[in-house]
């Protein structure tokens, strides 16, 4: 019951300070936006900092190790059995805002062989104590404060929905070029249970969510 009450009040604190820095935001801006024209343009998802989407392996080996020194020089390169798509993957030892390792995976376009999409995920070693899961929670709700307060195109938003037990996606975002980013904890106490596994904290950020550059059957292959 305890972790119940901390998970949905950790919920609750996602929620309101999103939407509490949201709403200062927009507060702020409002005599400027009376004398200015409104703006048109919305917020697009480009990748992970200089990992922009549409650069090949050789340009993302480069930003790794210049953005990442401290990282484990050894990238993982494989490719996915089921989309074949080809992801190159780096471990460090700690990446903000996330406590403990971390992992940056970039995942290529089975046709253009480009960066499509980034995933970044901060693991707990095993199953995560009370005080690892507030670490986890809290740099949940900064990565969704980072994101959510993007200008987004309307309704393209949710935060703090609970789908199910130990999963929370803490947020997600849509442009309007198909872009998409999402947070979600993973193996941390919920309203709806707990899960088993390893506790973490993702990251996911698609060029495409809509149309992805994945490998796909021709229609007459059966």
């Amino acid at each position: 019951m305890k972790f119940f009450m901390i998970s949905a009040a950790a919920l609750l604190f996602i929620q309101s300070g999103v939407s509490a820095q949201a709403q200062t935001m927009n507060s702020q801006s409002a005599p400027a936006a009376a004398a200015a024209p409104a703006q048109t343009s919305s917020f697009r998802v480009e990748g992970y900092g200089r990992l922009r989407f549409g650069i090949d392996a050789e340009q993302i080996r480069s930003v790794l190790k210049l953005d990442f020194p401290q990282a484990n020089p050894v990238l993982i390169d494989r490719i996915d059995a089921v989309s074949r798509n080809r992801v190159l993957t780096l471990e460090l030892p700690a990446l903000d805002p996330g406590p403990g390792v971390a992992t940056i995976s970039c995942v290529f376009g089975a046709a253009s062989q480009r960066l499509i999409a980034v995933n970044v995920i901060w693991l707990a070693a095993g199953k995560a104590s009370q005080a690892q899961e507030t670490l986890l929670i809290n740099a949940a709700a900064k990565l969704a404060k980072t994101y959510a307060t993007q200008p987004w195109p309307l309704f393209n938003t949710t935060y703090g929905t609970v789908v199910a037990p130990g999963m929370s996606v803490v947020f997600t975002g849509h442009d309007e070029a198909g872009g998409a980013a999402e947070i979600k904890l993973q193996g941390i106490a919920t309203p709806l249970g707990v899960s088993s596994g390893p506790s973490s904290l993702r990251l996911t950020l698609v060029a495409n969510a809509t149309r992805p550059d994945i490998y796909r059957l021709a229609a007459d292959s059966f």
